[in-house]
């Protein structure tokens, strides 16, 4: 469930970078549909990250937390 989440956010990811690079002013509701979705993907990752890191074993816990941190950050990032 978590791998195709992210692999949602990195289509989204690279649709706004192709708005972005245009030569031509991007479509601010584009932009703005984008953002509105990463929102939404970040909300459901949380929620999804949560239950994998109330699940997984005490030693695994830092490496969950880690990879949690770098979707959330390029999610971030791109909006």
């Amino acid at each position: 469930m978590r791998a195709a989440h992210r692999e949602v956010v990195s289509k989204l990811e690279k649709e706004m970078q192709k708005l972005l690079s245009e030569d031509s002013a991007p479509n601010r509701s584009s932009l703005e549909v984008i953002s509105c979705l990463l929102e939404t993907k970040l909300k459901g990752l949380n929620e999804i990250d949560d239950k994998i890191i109330s699940s997984c074993a005490l030693e695994e816990i830092t490496d969950e937390i880690e990879r949690s941190g770098e979707i959330v950050a390029r999610i971030i990032e791109t909006r």
